[in-house]
């Protein structure tokens, strides 16, 4: 189902800040200078606007199991993440868009503090690709991966 709104740590208003680049916009005001630096983008126009917030914690109310969940929010994925402290317990898997290095989005969780949230909630990150150029990509944990790795049938 698709929803009209914006998921973060609360339940409300806030402003969306929108970008010139498909894809870059978010409840996380960029610095439009670092962020055109950071992309390697000419056009710096950043729009706002008012965008209905809500957290996962209550849109996920009724799902059972998540088999993976997919949040690319530049920067705010830490946001999101703080707005499913239930919706997690079942959750298989989770894929992040995450940085390395300062976002241009103020506030932005970088990847250690990701993982440390993930990992406090069961997860153990798998795999991480990061782009060379700006230091920015994805990652995947998996949760439990203890009970998931293969065992020889003869011990």
């Amino acid at each position: 189902k698709c929803s009209d709104m914006a998921l973060s740590d609360k339940v409300g208003i806030a402003t969306f800040y929108e970008l010139p680049m498909p894809g870059n916009g978010s409840l996380l005001q960029p610095n439009s200078d670092r962020w055109a630096e950071f992309n390697q983008w000419k056009d710096k126009t950043m729009h706002s606007f008012e965008v209905r917030v809500s957290t996962l914690d209550v849109e996920a109310t009724g799902i059972e199991q998540i088999d993976l969940l997919w949040i690319d929010v530049q920067g705010a994925e830490g946001n999101v993440l703080k707005g499913a402290s239930k919706t997690i317990k079942r959750v298989a898997a989770v894929f992040l868009e995450t940085a390395l290095v300062e976002s241009p989005y103020q506030g932005a969780v970088l990847f250690p503090d990701l993982d440390a949230m993930l990992k406090a909630a069961g997860f153990t990150c798998v795999g991480l690709g990061i782009d060379g150029w700006n230091f920015t990509g994805n990652a995947f944990w998996v949760r439990d991966i203890a009970l998931k790795t293969c065992r020889s049938s003869a011990l």
